[in-house]
Parts: structure tokens; C-alpha cells; sequence
């Protein structure tokens, strides 16, 4: 049997990144704050969304350091790492435990190098301006729209980097891919 922990996020950094050092054996490691936003629409037919919040862990050494030394508050970031929970004594010295949970992160990758944000290929995704896909999935987007199948959008960056926005079928997630990941 296999397992998969594995996560995935778009968002934007809260704070400037901070170095730490780990007490037990002096580890160099960076941690930053992540914001990401979902929407839906309510009972009323109004959009609706939420705002959540996520700690990221940065361990490798090398990583760890360019995080710290390239990546600001309010930078639009993608982070792909794993979920770990840990249980914590709170500093109030009553000896009341805690849980936390956060992402272990293996990539960081600034999403505006290009000098375009994720949110400009959303937004035509979202108008149904499918970019460089070919008729056949132009017409099977049209059909999805009003079956409520998977849609699908390719887009060429500022850095001729082609990304791909896949939004499923419930349409409860929508996703960019990078070329590094199809």
C-alpha cells in the first residue's frame, strides 16, 4: 500500500520570511506565513470567500537561505511541500498541549519573475478566453460550460513558459500548472 502526502498552494507571503535555528542540533531553517483565498458562491448566488492562513517550513539549507533573501511580504508565490502536525507544550508554563499543523516545504518558486501574475491567466481562464488551446478543446470547453465538465486553458508567459489552468469538473479547484510538473 502507498501514500501520498503532498500539497500544493498559490498564495501570498505575509511576512517578510525569518531565518531560525533549530535548538537541538543548531539546523538553519526559514519560516514565512502564506495567504490563500477561496470563493464560492452561497445559497444567495453571491460570491463568497475566505481567507486561510498557512506556516511554511523551509529546511533545505540552500532553499531555506534564497527564501529568506529573495522572497518579501506580498510576493505571490507557489509552494509544493507536505502536511506534518506536531503537538506543542504552550510557553505559559501550565503544561497545556497544542497542535499545529503546517507545510514542510521542497519548492518555492516566486511566480511574478515573468513580470505577470497567476491572477492575469485566472482572469481570462475565468471569461472563458481559453489562450493557446487548440479548436477541438475550445469546442470541449464550450460543451464543459454547460455540462459542467473539466475545463482547460494553456497560456504563454512574458518568459515563453507555457502554463496550463485546469479547473475540475465541480469546479471546486482550479489548478495552474507549471511546465515543470506536466
Amino acid at each position: 500500500m502507498s501514500y501520498l502526502n503532498s500539497v500544493t498552494l498559490v498564495g501570498f507571503v505575509g511576512a517578510d520570511p525569518e531565518q531560525r535555528q533549530a535548538k537541538g542540533n543548531g539546523l538553519k531553517f526559514s519560516v514565512f506565513s502564506l495567504a490563500t483565498q477561496r470563493s464560492w458562491k452561497n445559497v444567495d448566488d453571491e460570491w463568497s470567500s475566505k481567507t486561510e492562513w498557512h506556516r511554511v517550513v523551509v529546511f533545505r539549507r540552500l532553499l531555506a537561505e534564497r527564501v529568506v533573501a529573495t522572497i518579501k511580504k506580498g510576493a505571490h508565490v507557489l509552494v509544493e511541500g507536505s502536511l506534518v502536525s506536531s503537538t506543542y507544550e504552550q510557553s505559559n508554563g501550565k503544561g497545556k498541549k497544542s497542535k499545529t499543523t503546517k507545510i514542510t516545504s521542497w519548492s518555492i518558486r516566486a511566480l511574478q519573475k515573468a513580470g505577470q501574475s497567476p491572477a492575469e491567466f485566472l482572469s481570462l481562464h475565468v471569461r472563458g478566453q481559453w489562450g493557446d488551446v487548440s479548436e477541438e478543446d475550445r469546442q470541449e470547453n464550450e460543451y464543459s460550460l454547460k455540462h459542467g465538465f473539466r475545463l482547460l486553458s494553456s497560456y504563454r508567459t512574458n518568459a515563453n513558459e507555457t502554463i496550463w489552468v485546469v479547473t475540475e469538473s465541480d469546479r471546486s479547484v482550479t489548478t495552474l500548472l507549471l511546465p515543470s510538473e506536466y
